[in-house]
């Protein structure tokens, strides 16, 4: 094995499966304590989808609402 490359048998069968999947978390974030937890999961389209929408409005909507809303 050379420097710099993975063991490709370093990481579990499991997380192999998880890659490529998408999830929406609801977390709970504490400054003070530098601290966030984990409220919620979901992997409903619609719900992720939404917050996509949220993150990145340019790249989820499509161009005719763009339109609509700059008309």
């Amino acid at each position: 094995m050379n420097v710099g490359e993975d063991d490709p048998k370093i990481y579990p069968k499991h997380l192999d499966k998880l890659l490529g999947l998408e999830f929406a978390l609801r977390v709970k974030y504490q400054p003070y304590y530098h601290q966030s937890s984990v409220l919620g999961v979901s992997r409903d389209p619609t719900v992720i989808k939404k917050i996509k929408s949220h993150l990145l409005p340019d790249e989820i909507q499509p161009e005719e609402q763009q339109l609509d809303e700059v008309l």
